[in-house]
């Protein structure tokens, strides 16, 4: 097995070839993988799993509601794994336990079907889970580009967590030493199956998904198990890439909730989430999860998982003929009562999704309205100006009009006036007898006529 926690994991390219994962009469591990919609992920995510060394194991999936498209690629491109099939999608924890009923392994992985793993990630999971006391342990995931997602997870008092390491850079032995934790995501979570069943498996409460590890792990420390942190069990995660961004916030504010009012007991030793996290704080926050731990191996267990739900429940003793009637009726009652709960669970979320939605779009649509009518009010505006302009600029031409009247009156009174000095100095020239007075005379009253209104400028 390798032990650099800093490994490079290669992302596979091959979409087309078809996997064949191992098969084994009596596996040491039970991988379960749940399949929704995710088909892009899903051949990636078996292929490196069946590259897997050093462990026995067996593969089951899960079509948990699945689409048409995931139900033909596990069909068509999946071979050697035991294929399991809701009509209806149980979410995380359900559909996990669904998939544990059915498990032969001794230890129970649940992993995502976004994921991809090293050959020996399985080998480093398993050598830590034979330690004593160990019931679950948690992988190193990292992003595609390297970037660490987790190196286990942290609790807040608010009942939020937090995944330890998130977003920074994958190297320098960051986290690299095991540790225990009071949970890790269960996108790469090993669970011994007996403690698995001892606690009831998953809870339901968290249904359709989020927060149901968490719980399942304090749940373990309650009952006297450690959760434990392995760095070299790394995974690659495409975070989430089955649900949308909106509808992820929305179920992880619901549940959180509930999460925090079911386990407040241990939440009281959990620190306060900081405004920002340093180096320090985070230091002082993941040294603080101790007094989490504690608290949780000292609370008192107030309910079981709901792996239960999915069994048979004791028959009186009846006729053989007809206990096995009424077994196979009570059985196929209470499947079909959980599709029923579950469905209507399910049409419940879809039914806020649609609400949020609704809201979405009439706040839009209100928006939208203020835009336009702050678009009308502006238009009615422009057009109040334009007529204001136009109604200006015909007062203008009005003006200009009467100015150029006015002009044409002065010219015509400035020529008349003219015209009669002349006539009269004309009359008062004709009686002067000298003739060089009379010539000068002459000049002049050219010069005059040529200065009046109309004249060409000519002598």
């Amino acid at each position: 097995m390798s032990t650099d926690p800093d490994a490079v994991v290669t992302l596979s390219t091959d979409p087309d070839a078809v996997v064949t994962l191992p098969t084994d009469p009596d596996p040491l591990v039970t991988v379960i993988v749940l399949a929704w919609r995710a088909d892009q992920h899903l051949l990636p995510c078996l292929r490196t799993l069946a590259a897997s060394e050093d462990v026995a194991f067996e593969t089951i999936i899960l079509l948990n509601g699945a689409t048409p498209q995931v139900v033909a690629v596990v069909r068509d491109c999946v071979a050697g794994a035991r294929v399991l099939e809701s009509s209806v999608n149980l979410g995380f924890g359900g559909g996990c336990n669904r998939a544990a009923m059915a498990a032969r392994g001794r230890h129970l992985v649940f992993l995502n079907d976004d994921t991809e793993v090293p050959p020996d990630w399985l080998a480093h999971l398993v050598a830590t889970a034979e330690q004593d006391g160990v019931a679950a342990v948690s992988s190193r995931l990292v992003f595609p580009d390297g970037r660490l997602q987790e190196a286990g997870c942290l609790l807040w008092a608010d009942g939020s967590s937090w995944q330890v390491g998130w977003g920074t850079a994958d190297g320098a032995g960051s986290y690299a030493e095991p540790r225990d934790v009071p949970f890790g995501s269960a996108a790469g979570l090993l669970v011994r199956r007996s403690a698995f069943e001892a606690i009831g498996g998953y809870s339901l409460a968290y249904h359709p998904a989020y927060f149901e590890d968490a719980d399942l792990c304090l749940r373990l420390w309650q009952e006297g198990g450690r959760v434990r942190y392995q760095p070299a069990a790394r995974l690659v995660h495409v975070q989430s890439a089955s649900s949308s961004l909106d509808f992820r916030d929305w179920l992880y504010q619901v549940h959180q909730v509930s999460f925090r009012e079911y386990w407040a007991e241990v939440l009281q030793h959990a620190p306060a989430e900081p405004a920002h996290l340093n180096g320090e704080g985070v230091a002082d926050a993941v040294g603080r999860q101790d007094e989490v731990i504690e608290a949780a191996r000292h609370s008192a267990p107030r309910e079981r998982g709901s792996l239960g739900q999915l069994a048979e429940p004791p028959l009186p003793d009846w006729d053989q003929d007809e206990l096995r009637a009424t077994s196979l009726d009570v059985v196929q009652l209470r499947h079909y009562g959980e599709d029923l709960r579950v469905r209507f669970e399910a049409l419940s979320v879809h039914c806020h999704q649609v609400a949020l939605e609704r809201d979405r779009l009439d706040a839009e649509f209100r928006a939208l309205g203020a835009h336009a009518h702050s678009l009308n009010e502006r238009l009615d505006a422009a057009d109040l100006e334009l007529q204001s302009t136009r109604l200006e600029l015909q007062s203008t031409r009005l003006e200009l009009q009467s100015t150029r009247l006015e002009l044409q009156s002065t010219r015509e009174r400035h020529g008349e006036h003219t015209e009669a000095l002349t006539q009269r100095f004309e009359a008062e020239i004709s009686q002067l007898q000298n003739p060089s007075v009379r010539a000068a005379a002459g000049l002049l009253r050219r010069a005059v006529r040529a200065a009046a209104p109309g004249s060409t400028g000519r002598l």
